[in-house]
């Protein structure tokens, strides 16, 4: 199975608990793993590992092909050619448009209003590459849920629920409410409560330590 794992916070605390936080991407199914680690009987080390799924790439070769691309993405500020196979692939939208009597079927493109070129392009990218931009996330899933490409939102929803700041997390509820966006919800709910959790544990941790050094110092003292 291939995957990607990167370290979003380290956090060392105040005494012999040390809490590691991990965000991973891979192939397969995605869940939360808490892994505790006591070396020694001394220090522990508790490592919080939330695992999601992500979307293999389906399309790789043919992303500069030029030559055989049958179908246009148009914008008021620019063109992204595409396979309609690719489309129909990933979108159910664009498989009815393709399989049906769409005007867009016949003159082989469609016109896509309110979104920017880079947004097309970004949505390309994803389909072909299965790659993700770092900003300008929010048009790309609200373009994705348009169309039903259910593997872009998923993605989308996880990638604005880890980087969120905390000021910012109301508004981007907001944004998946507004947008009916129900994978954004749970995204955010999701990670929340993992956080709430970890907080909890870290506290009761932390007084259970406090506890045992008391008591330690106490029987030193007698």
């Amino acid at each position: 199975m291939s995957s990607k794992m990167s370290v979003i916070t380290t956090h060392v605390m105040k005494g012999p608990t040390i809490k590691i936080n991990l965000m991973a991407s891979c192939y397969g199914v995605g869940e939360a793993i808490t892994q505790p680690f006591v070396i020694d009987n001394l220090v522990q080390i508790e490592i919080l590992i939330n695992v999601h799924t992500i979307t293999k790439p389906a399309f790789p070769k043919l992303y500069e092909d030029i030559e055989l691309t049958d179908f246009t993405l148009s914008t008021a500020d620019g063109k992204v050619a595409v396979h309609k196979a690719c489309l129909a692939a990933h979108s159910p939208v664009f498989k009815a448009m393709f399989t049906g009597t769409w005007k867009e079927a016949k003159e082989n493109f469609v016109e896509i209003k309110n979104y920017t070129l880079q947004t097309i392009q970004h949505l390309k990218d994803f389909l072909y590459l299965g790659t993700l931009p770092d900003e300008e996330l929010r048009p790309l899933i609200t373009l994705a849920a348009q169309y039903s490409i259910n593997d872009l939102i998923k993605e989308c929803a996880w990638k604005l629920a880890e980087t969120v700041q905390p000021a910012d997390l109301f508004s981007l509820h907001e944004f998946a409410c507004a947008n009916n966006i129900p994978e954004l919800s749970c995204a955010i709910s999701q990670l929340t409560l993992d956080g709430v959790i970890h907080l909890g544990h870290q506290i009761r941790k932390n007084d259970e330590n406090k506890s045992i050094l008391n008591a330690e110092k106490q029987a030193e003292g007698q």
